[in-house]
């Protein structure tokens, strides 16, 4: 989750909101059960798709005036600014 930049209680929140929309399913892992092994349902697995047309066309239409040297050199200071963020965030939480 780290290596994402996400944090525990966010994913755990978000994987229980879509658990309880009948998204997905959670079960401990056989080989430890402090592990959730998720599995999408039927109805995640719709919606797969869909999604990911929707990540594409904004991907699209927010870069469609946009050089590729200038989507590089977005992407690159977008990463910088994360990476701060990431770090900001390290340092205040003790890490």
């Amino acid at each position: 989750l780290e290596r994402a930049g996400l944090d525990h209680s966010t994913v755990s929140k978000s994987l229980r909101r879509m658990q309880e929309a009948g998204l997905l399913t959670r079960e401990p892992a056989s080989h430890d059960r402090r592990v959730m092994v998720v599995h999408l349902t039927d109805a995640g697995r719709a919606l797969q798709e869909p999604i990911a047309d929707m990540w594409r066309t904004l991907e699209q239409v927010s870069v469609r005036d946009l050089t590729p040297d200038q989507v590089q050199a977005f992407t690159t200071c977008a990463r910088i600014v994360e990476k701060s963020v990431r770090d900001h965030n390290r340092q205040s939480s003790g890490e």
